[in-house]
């Protein structure tokens, strides 16, 4: 289960802000939102928008790592759970990433990549 932990209002008016999540592994994933109210916000806290970063590619780790780099930054490694969409699964957290998946890495694979910010996903 994912929780917000704590919200930093950049403009309340606008509703964009740093809001701080934490799953059941006491893991925090750090987002940005905008333009969606809290009530709406905390009904959309299943699946989360990766931008930017480096290029998903197999990992030869076959656990969880979510590492803050900096900022909104992050280092992920988990498994795939949809290559068509592309959904990653990192601890209790499913990543959303635009684009696609390299053609050898199929539905159950473990990756890794570089996000450069997650949003709560519209």
């Amino acid at each position: 289960m994912i929780k917000i932990l704590k919200i930093d209002w950049l403009d309340e008016a606008s509703y964009e802000g740093e809001i701080t999540l934490i799953d059941s592994h006491n893991k925090q994933l750090i987002c940005f939102t905008y333009s969606q109210p809290l009530d709406v916000i905390t009904k959309k806290l299943n699946v989360f928008y990766g931008m930017g970063g480096s290029e998903v590619i197999r990992s030869e780790e076959r656990s969880y790592l979510l590492a803050r780099l900096e900022n909104f930054e992050y280092y992920v490694v988990g498994q795939v759970l949809d290559k068509d969409i592309p959904l990653i699964q990192c601890f209790d957290y499913v990543l959303k990433f635009s684009g696609e998946l390299p053609g050898d890495i199929v539905s159950g694979d473990w990756v890794e990549c570089s996000v450069e910010r997650f949003d709560i996903y519209m």
